[in-house]
């Protein structure tokens, strides 16, 4: 018995119209997304920024319990920004590493822990932002910081770079409990500039 052949063509029209309207939707809720991240990045972008206007490398990353942050290699004394709104609550010239690869300690030992006061993208309230190898800093404890606003210089251990960890501790110990990936990443995405 043979198939009709006006039925196999309506039929194959049907299957065909199907998928296109289910690709006309798909693509609807890709723009719909893309939308939506814009406008995420902008309702954050006051609130983030990057922690340095030009990263040379960042490809040391975070390996616990041997690396607690990436490093962000850059420019030597580059300025470091605040990468959220928060309150500094460290800012030491010395003291945190206490290492000297590079022969003096005196330019990578200083850190600036910044404590997060704003809910945007991966950042949350209370969250520990540290820069280590933060040298000469420009901020003092105590201090409100908006999103780039300059807290501090990279320093000199083994190569010009910050270390930055991410931690939600109470103290203000500079240490990475987590990856600090997102948080970089988001930033340099959705971040305003860094003044």
């Amino acid at each position: 018995m043979a198939i009709p052949l006006d039925w196999l063509r309506a039929s194959r029209e049907k299957w065909r119209k199907r998928r296109a309207d289910a690709q006309a939707r798909i693509d609807l809720r890709n723009r719909q997304i893309e939308a939506e991240k814009v406008r995420l990045a902008a309702e954050h972008s006051s609130h983030v920024a990057p922690p340095l206007k030009k990263v040379l490398a960042d490809s040391w990353g975070y390996h616990p319990p041997v690396h607690d942050g990436i490093d962000l290699i850059c420019e030597p004394h580059a300025t470091l920004y605040a990468m959220c709104d928060g309150e500094i609550i460290r800012a030491d010239t010395g003291g945190w590493w206490g290492k000297a690869p590079s022969g003096d300690v005196s330019k990578g030992d200083g850190i600036v822990v910044l404590r997060c006061t704003v809910d945007a993208g991966p950042f949350r309230k209370g969250l520990n932002i540290c820069y280590g190898h933060a040298e000469n800093p420009k901020v003092k404890v105590g201090q409100k910081v908006k999103a780039g606003k300059p807290i501090a210089e990279a320093g000199l251990a083994v190569a010009w770079h910050t270390h930055l960890m991410v931690n939600g501790r109470k103290d203000d110990r500079g240490v990475g409990d987590r990856d600090p990936r997102p948080y970089y990443d988001f930033a340099r995405r959705a971040g305003g500039k860094a003044a």
